[in-house]
């Protein structure tokens, strides 16, 4: 029988939402979307704190998300933006790289409800959604109407349901897949390496890499370094952004002295992120990976003609050296990059900040 002082039914139970706003210098207490946010979770049931206001930089937006992240009784995070949307790394770019588990659907959605409006707020959309260990977060950058209509139409209608499914149950029973995430980050590569991380250890640079004087300037604003001490006697440098300690932070591996010329971004891991070259670790990368295969793998699709070799692979796509210059494909259309000296400073600044 139905007992009227049972606990609440998934359809009733509030979920703990952390709200977060990325501002501007132009933003007004009353001009961002965090308020209109508030009151539609609360009128749903649900239970609010924020909205916590940082302002539009990486680290303030990763310093926000590790603290909510860590907070036991939050279950879901929102940022909200109403910053300009452009081509531009922003604040949903960097909870993108936070995530363990993507659930690409929400960006698709979102764009389809900022249809109507201005072009450029449908081609632009910034959103997406995903999964941090148990925390459920959503992060919109979109004129404050859309996301309105996005807490309306998509996130309180399936809320609760998400948060069962990245819940561990009370009887310590595992939740369902969902709660199991795909081996990823700096710390799931230092653990497939098998190494030993020594933090207070000072690395050095190998030869080509601290002859380019972009790249190494971006080495040299790491906030911690050390050295990752592998069972087959090999030594890797390792630096982080801003430190060795953060799940978030964003850690780049190069050869601990010598003359080497690769640099791994750890934090993309499992995806093979990084300048390739001789003496990377096989256990994250192949140097040697054939161009078509390489292209294959990454972005589905071999190159239209041969003479390339692999400079170095991001996140959909391959950048490809041929005569001393660099083209980046992405399975659609090849463009030039420039010289691999300054394709790699571009690369290694992009990898330390995202």
């Amino acid at each position: 029988m139905h007992n009227s002082d049972s606990e609440p039914s998934q359809s009733q139970r509030s979920v703990a939402i952390h709200l977060i706003e990325v501002t501007t210098e132009s933003t007004t207490a009353d001009s961002g979307p965090a308020i209109e946010l508030r009151k539609l979770f609360e009128d749903a049931g649900h239970t609010i704190s924020g909205p916590e206001t940082i302002t539009d930089s990486p680290q303030a937006i990763r310093t926000a998300l590790d603290g909510a992240i860590a907070a036991s009784r939050t279950r879901c995070i929102v940022l909200c933006s109403e910053i300009a949307q452009g081509l531009r790394d922003g604040p949903v770019d960097v909870v993108s790289d936070c995530l363990d588990r993507r659930m690409p659907g929400f960006g698709e959605r979102c764009r389809a409800l900022s249809e109507g409006q201005d072009i450029a707020h449908t081609v632009l959309s910034r959103s997406c959604a995903g999964i941090s260990g148990h925390t459920l977060i959503f992060a919109m950058q979109s004129p404050i109407r859309t996301q309105e209509r996005a807490v309306q139409d998509l996130i309180l209608p399936t809320l609760r349901h998400l948060v069962s499914e990245t819940s561990t149950g009370v009887d310590g029973a595992q939740a369902t897949t969902l709660t199991q995430p795909v081996a990823r980050g700096w710390q799931a590569a230092v653990e497939a390496m098998g190494g030993t991380l020594v933090r207070d250890a000072w690395p050095t640079l190998p030869g080509p890499i601290a002859d380019r004087a972009a790249v190494r300037a971006v080495f040299d604003t790491a906030g911690e370094r050390g050295v990752l001490a592998c069972p087959n006697r090999r030594r890797y440098a390792v630096y982080g952004f801003p430190d060795l300690v953060r799940p978030s932070s964003k850690v780049l591996l190069t050869a601990d002295g010598g003359r080497a010329d690769f640099i791994l971004a750890l934090h993309r891991f499992p995806a093979p992120v990084g300048i390739l070259g001789p003496g990377a670790p096989d256990t994250l990368t192949r140097h040697d990976m054939p161009t078509r295969q390489a292209c294959r793998e990454i972005v589905g699709a071999p190159l239209p003609e041969d003479g390339f070799t692999v400079f170095a692979v991001d996140r959909g796509k391959v950048y490809l050296e041929r005569s001393g210059a660099i083209g980046s494909w992405d399975g659609r259309q090849m463009e030039d990059e420039g010289l691999p000296n300054q394709v790699a400073a571009s690369l290694v600044l992009r990898w330390s900040q995202r």
